[in-house]
């Protein structure tokens, strides 16, 4: 075999592990022992790295306006997030797994309301529940409440007068 056909060869061995190795669904392939050093390291470095999958950090448009723990004893397992977005008028909150319950499945609640109206939104989650959100809340005072059940119990907390 000619020199040109043992590169064009090596690179086409390294080209098709990297392919195989990368492809979803596809078993992990080495590159052969008899493989020239060069191509076993960038069959190594074609290697996928794993990426956490997880929600976008906030649902919700605009400034936060509150942030307050839900505990289960000493430990943070959630948060009630509350948004303001003063160019659309809409206030918006979310409950936020944390701690001890980020990525396991409970069942987690947000509440916004005023004294017009209410939305919620609530269901078995992993990450965070809502967004659920008001409308026309410029000048408008709202109460939010966010819920999760972990550990057996329903861990809640409220805030009020939530205003401007």
């Amino acid at each position: 075999m000619s020199t040109l056909h043992r590169t064009w060869g090596r690179r086409a061995l390294t080209l098709v592990t990297a392919l195989a190795v990368a492809l979803p669904g596809a078993a992990a392939v080495a590159a052969p022992a008899s493989a020239s050093p060069v191509a076993r390291t960038a069959a190594v470095r074609a290697l996928p790295t794993p990426k956490a999958v997880a929600p976008a950090a906030s649902a919700c448009p605009g400034t936060r306006i509150v942030k307050k723990a839900i505990k289960s004893g000493t430990h943070t397992v959630a948060w009630l997030n509350v948004y303001h977005d003063r160019g659309s008028g809409r206030k918006c909150a979310v409950t936020s797994h944390a701690g001890q319950s980020w990525g396991k499945w409970a069942y987690t609640k947000v509440d916004i309301w005023t004294k017009n109206g209410s939305s919620g939104v609530s269901g078995d989650y992993r990450y965070r529940t809502g967004p659920a959100s008001i409308g026309g809340a410029n000048g408008v005072c709202v109460g939010a409440r966010g819920t999760i059940t972990w550990a057996g119990k329903a861990r809640v907390v409220t805030a009020r007068m939530l205003c401007g």
